[in-house]
């Protein structure tokens, strides 16, 4: 995956301390965009154009940080999401 890239997420499973602490989550079949790729102490991990959040303190109390999310909790866009997307939308305007 890269910066730029659609991706669509396929697990909306937080623990209650993470849905406590993080306003803006994503949500499972929902397509967004790559804003940035970076590692963390847990592994890759991205933020997402459509979803910003307030900044956490970092528990070493070094400054400040925008919760990311782990990247295995999306995959790359194929063309037949966007079908279903372009289906889905339909439905709700119609």
């Amino acid at each position: 995956m890269k910066v730029g890239q659609e991706v669509i997420c396929i697990n909306d499973k937080f623990a209650p301390v993470q849905i406590e602490i993080i306003p803006n989550r994503p949500l499972e079949n929902k397509m967004y965009t790559i804003r940035d790729i970076f590692t963390t102490r847990n592994g890759r991990a991205v933020h997402l154009e459509q979803l910003n959040n307030p900044l956490l303190s970092h528990p070493s109390g070094m400054g400040q940080f925008e919760p990311s999310f782990a990247i295995d909790r999306f995959r790359p866009i194929v063309s037949d999401d966007v079908e279903i997307s372009v289906e889905q939308e339909e439905e709700i305007y119609a």
